[in-house]
C-alpha cells in the first residue's frame, strides 16, 4: 500500500493532503482508505473507485458523442458546383455549428472547403477568360497580317 505523502518542512502545515504526491486537494474532499491513508477521488487506488472513474468517463464520452454528430451528412449539403451552392453550403454549415450539430472545429473545416472550391473556381474562370483573350489577340493579328 502506498504511504501518505509528506511535505518537506518549510511547506509542511496542519492540514491533511492528498496521498499522491503534488495532490493538493482540500481537506474537505478527502476519505481514508481502510488503512486511514488519505486519498483524493483522483488518485484513490481502491478497485472500485478506479472502476468508477472509468465509468465516468465512459459516460462523459457518450454525452460528448451524442452532443456531436460525426458531422454533415452528403445529403444534408449536397453538390457544390455553383456559387449558389456554396451559399447554400454555408448556411447549412451555420446552422449546424450554431445548434450543436457539428463541433467548431468541423464547421471550420467545411467552411475552409467552401472558400478553397470558391477560390479554385474563380481560378478557373480567370484562366479560361485569359486564354480567350490570348486566343483572340493570337487571332487579331493573324487578321492585321492579311
Amino acid at each position: 500500500m502506498t504511504e501518505p505523502a509528506t511535505l518537506p518542512e518549510q511547506e509542511h502545515d496542519d492540514r491533511d493532503w492528498c496521498s499522491e504526491p503534488g495532490c493538493r486537494v482540500p481537506e474537505a474532499l478527502l476519505h481514508a482508505d481502510g488503512d486511514g491513508v488519505l486519498w483524493c477521488n483522483s488518485h484513490d487506488p481502491n478497485p472500485a473507485m478506479v472502476e468508477a472513474r472509468r465509468l465516468g468517463r465512459q459516460r462523459g464520452a457518450l454525452s460528448t458523442a451524442k452532443h456531436f454528430r460525426r458531422g454533415l451528412r452528403e445529403e444534408d449539403l449536397g453538390p457544390l458546383e455553383s456559387p449558389e451552392d456554396a451559399k447554400r453550403w454555408s448556411s447549412v454549415i451555420a446552422k449546424a455549428a450554431a445548434t450543436g450539430q457539428i463541433t467548431p472545429a468541423q464547421a471550420n473545416a467545411s467552411t475552409r472547403a467552401v472558400h478553397q472550391f470558391l477560390h479554385a473556381r474563380d481560378q478557373h474562370i480567370k484562366e479560361t477568360e485569359l486564354a480567350d483573350l490570348r486566343a483572340d489577340v493570337a487571332r487579331l493579328k493573324q487578321q492585321g497580317r492579311r
